[in-house]
């Protein structure tokens, strides 16, 4: 299947030059291909600059990525 630009990637790339980036949106929306296509035109290695809150295994990454930096989480986890 052909990639179908998004209206927001140039919005995003201009902002990820500078800090991070939260894409939230309904499912099957094309978040995970539009950060994805991001990342690796960037040259961003995908598995530690892509976070997926929905997977356990993610959400515990960014809880110990926190309390590195000495944040306290203020999101939900259920």
């Amino acid at each position: 299947m052909a990639y179908i630009p998004r209206i927001i990637e140039t919005g995003i790339r201009e902002d990820l030059s500078k800090k991070m980036v939260f894409v939230s949106g309904p499912g099957q929306a094309g978040k995970t291909t539009l950060a994805r296509r991001l990342l690796t035109q960037t040259g961003s290695d995908i598995d530690t600059a892509y976070f997926n809150r929905d997977s356990a295994r993610d959400r515990e990454r960014i809880l110990r990525l926190l309390s590195v930096a000495g944040k306290p989480p203020y999101f939900k986890t259920e």
